[in-house]
């Protein structure tokens, strides 16, 4: 196909486990703007012919293969950042976009709308068989813009509540008994200010949230769990909702909430607490067993990119110089005032110099400490 302005691109994943549990949390669960990646053997993108070029800078739809019944379900638009071959697997990573707002409907509404959305991908799929129970052999493929254009016409009025339709769907369609549905719904600071997720400059490099030096967060994560249960809304084994972080300048406060029900809302906490530079890291979100239990749960790396406040900066940046010149004077006395052309001084003046540099260096050295600790920590001493 030769691409113009409306072409636009279909992944397409079967309702399958792990892939399917890939597209509960890596799909599902991100922030717009998130990172996400795909992987296919080249056998499933026949019209790629083996060259996943053509996809980069194309939006796209994310779709769900219900495989026992052959159903296309719609999850979220994408674009495509980076596509490469490597052997015979091609590797497709996609900015996340909109959720489907197509779930957000009344109930006996929402049946007929996902049928004719199937149709539309049916129509696209160039004469590839899609028979319930058995594999489709066209799942990355590009279109017309056929597909897209009915997905933007049920565009989200509020990306959890479309979140949470869409989950219900999926319960009620699909095999997910007691599966944990989460979503990242906000960041924000110990004062109540949103934290966005921002992109960056260049698209290859992953969205973040950022976060400052000496700052305190929370992170706030919708969860939804289908036990078929009725009387009893509590989940079958004890689990977690856990959050765990990549370095230790990101102090993690409260980083495991139990799941009980049905529903929930888990505020997760942490502080940054020491940083020599801007740097980058990730923050961890997966839901587990009580005994640790990862089997089937794909876990959700969220990006920070941490920033040296200013002011906290220079004031660690003055400490530390404080603690060198204290250290140095009690040692040496008349090294500092040497420095400075002033004469020898005193017994007594020596004496009272030491004991302030005594008092300077208690004052000064734990920042100071802290300082050399961390440029340790990272490779700089």
């Amino acid at each position: 196909m030769v691409t113009d302005e409306s072409t636009k691109f279909l992944i397409i994943v079967n309702s399958i486990r792990p892939y399917l549990m890939e597209l509960v949390v890596n799909v599902l669960a991100s922030p717009i703007n998130a990172k996400c990646r795909f992987r296919y053997n080249q056998k499933y993108c026949p019209e790629l012919k083996g060259d996943p070029n053509s996809l980069i800078g194309l939006e796209g739809t994310i779709i769900l293969r219900n495989r026992e019944t052959a159903e296309f379900i719609p999850i979220r638009t994408c674009k495509c950042v980076e596509a490469k071959k490597i052997g015979d697997i091609i590797y497709i990573v996609v900015e996340l976009l909109e959720i489907t707002g197509m779930f957000e409907t009344q109930d006996e509404v929402v049946k007929g709308k996902v049928t004719e959305f199937s149709k539309a991908v049916s129509g696209q799929i160039s004469g590839y068989s899609n028979p319930p129970c058995d594999e489709l052999y066209n799942l990355v493929l590009l279109e017309n813009g056929e597909v897209f254009g009915k997905f933007r016409a049920q565009m989200a009025t509020s990306e959890s509540e479309a979140w949470g339709k869409c989950v219900k769907y999926l319960a009620e369609n699909l095999d997910v008994k007691d599966v944990d549905f989460f979503r990242i719904c906000e960041m924000k600071k110990s004062d109540g200010t949103i934290i966005g997720f921002n992109k960056k400059s260049d698209a290859k490099l992953a969205a973040s949230y950022n976060v400052k030096f000496g700052e305190r967060y929370e992170l706030s994560v919708l969860q939804r769990t289908y036990t078929e249960n009725k009387g009893d809304s509590s989940v079958s084994g004890k689990r977690y909702l856990v959050m765990e972080t990549s370095d230790p300048s990101v102090e993690v406060r409260r980083g495991m909430s139990p799941i009980f029900g049905k529903y929930d809302i888990h505020n997760l906490h942490f502080r940054i607490s020491t940083t020599a530079k801007k740097t980058e890291e990730l923050i961890f979100v997966y839901s587990t067993t009580k005994d640790g239990d990862l089997s089937n749960r794909p876990i959700l790396e969220l990006p920070l990119t941490i920033r040296i406040a200013t002011k906290l900066a220079v004031l660690r940046s003055v400490m530390t110089i404080l603690f060198i010149i204290s250290t140095i004077t009690f040692v040496y006395p008349p090294l500092i005032p040497s420095l400075f052309g002033l004469q020898l001084l005193s017994e007594s003046a020596i004496s009272l110099l030491s004991k302030s540099s005594l008092i300077a260096m208690v004052l000064t050295g734990g920042v100071a400490g802290r300082s050399v600790f961390q440029l340790i920590g990272r490779g700089f001493l």
